[in-house]
């Protein structure tokens, strides 16, 4: 016999006890599921919507965050800018000179103690791909690329990542 009025608390509902058989988002009340209430407590990529906004706090084991990527290339120049292949928070990449390049953030970073990765690829033989930072703050990290006698070398590829 369908479900028509009340249960006891501690006699669980089932769809068997739906009139249609079916329990739909409508029958749900707004709030009323929480993964305790999942059977194995899991939920699945495919149980979220695509559109759904979850903030890095919600999820378990998540300590660090990209703040800010790009991959540039070194070697070009538009009035003083580097070309952007691709990026996420970073406004502009400043050419300073050969090999000496200033990521500026879009957002500042909430403080200097973060973490960077810094690589280049190598162009040449010369180019060893060494990558350094010479100043890390929260509105942008200057980096230096170096060929095999330690002197300032353009690359077609440097990547920066900052990580907090």
């Amino acid at each position: 016999m369908p479900f028509i009025g009340n249960k006891p608390s501690a006699v669980p509902l089932t769809s068997a006890d739906i009139a249609d058989g079916i329990i739909t988002t409508a029958k749900i009340a707004d709030g009323n599921i929480t993964s305790t209430k999942i059977l194995d407590g899991t939920i699945l990529n495919a149980d979220i919507n695509a559109s759904a906004a979850i903030v890095s706090t919600k999820l378990s084991g998540v300590t660090i965050d990209i703040k800010a990527w790009v991959q540039f290339n070194g070697t070009t120049n538009f009035g003083g800018d580097c070309s952007i292949n691709g990026s996420r928070n970073v406004s502009s990449v400043l050419d300073n000179g050969t090999g000496d390049y200033s990521v500026n953030f879009t957002t500042a970073i909430s403080d200097a103690n973060y973490a960077f990765l810094l690589s280049a690829f190598r162009d040449t033989t010369d180019l060893t791909g060494s990558t350094t930072a010479t100043t890390a703050i929260t509105t942008k990290i200057d980096v230096s690329t170096f060929n095999n006698s330690n002197a300032r070398q353009d690359s077609s590829k440097v990547c920066v990542a900052i990580l907090r």
